[in-house]
């Protein structure tokens, strides 16, 4: 029996996994990643959204926002890195592709007719 949060986090899981070939490390930084996010989005909502922080516990969701902000630049810095990547793989499949059409046609053009 999952919930539909289990069953939607196991699909992002799955995303992760099959598109960007990504580790179990990886998957579970990501996961720990958008938690912590979400963590801090319903924090602010439910305590501080229109009113001040102070001392401390202001201290401490600027630091914990600082390194959400350090933690998503690098995931997307990897994230961009690897769609490089696919992009450049896809684009050398295309140019052999399309060569090999132009040397089938091109064979095609002369092999005898029967």
């Amino acid at each position: 029996m999952y919930t539909d949060e289990d069953v939607e986090q196991i699909l992002r899981v799955k995303d992760i996994r099959d598109l960007l070939g990504a580790s179990l490390a990886e998957i579970k930084e990501m996961m720990e990643l958008g938690r912590k996010y979400e963590e801090q989005r319903e924090f602010y909502h439910q305590h501080y959204m229109g009113r001040e922080l102070e001392g401390e516990e202001l201290l401490r969701r600027i630091e914990t926002l600082k390194t959400l902000e350090e933690t998503l630049g690098t995931q997307r810095d990897i994230l961009l890195g690897k769609m490089t990547r696919m992009q450049e793989l896809l684009q050398s499949y295309e140019e052999k592709l399309e060569r090999i059409v132009t040397k089938r046609m091109e064979l095609e053009k002369i092999a005898p007719r029967g």
